[in-house]
């Protein structure tokens, strides 16, 4: 038997948040509407499925805690996964994960090498010697 959207929530909100991830990685939302749209007002909306039985502070807080831990996790997951396009490039695990990790070494005043992964979706270059390694056949 089927079940509809408001008889499981817990699973809705999961879904919706695997969903979200999903287009933040295939379009990049950066448009303060859609962000505000995906972060704030999808959660407040799936926080009503839970009104059945629970109040609506205890609805928000389940509904956001749920909704933010499995996109964390998956945007999590998915950086360290084979499928991730700098998979195949070593680095700290922290820093394949977030770009805080740059900004911890950053502030540190530590030095880097020729070239880095400086977050977990670009590369950074540290000197013009650097590219010559990948756009130059030695």
């Amino acid at each position: 038997m089927l079940e509809t959207i408001s008889d499981n929530p817990l699973s809705t909100t999961v879904i919706s948040a695997l969903i979200s991830h999903y287009i933040f990685k295939r379009w990049e939302q950066t448009d303060i509407l859609s962000l505000a749209g995906l972060l704030l007002f999808l959660p407040s909306f799936l926080s009503t499925l839970f009104w059945n039985n629970h109040t609506t502070a205890q609805s928000l807080l389940i509904a956001f805690t749920v909704y933010y831990t499995v996109l964390a996790a998956s945007i999590v997951l998915y950086r360290l996964s084979p499928f991730h396009p700098l998979a195949k490039y070593p680095g700290p695990l922290l820093g394949k994960i977030s770009a805080f990790y740059l900004m911890r070494i950053s502030l540190k005043g530590k030095t880097s090498p020729l070239y880095t992964s400086s977050s977990p979706e670009t590369w950074r270059y540290c000197s013009h010697r650097s590219q010559r390694g990948f756009y130059i056949r030695p």
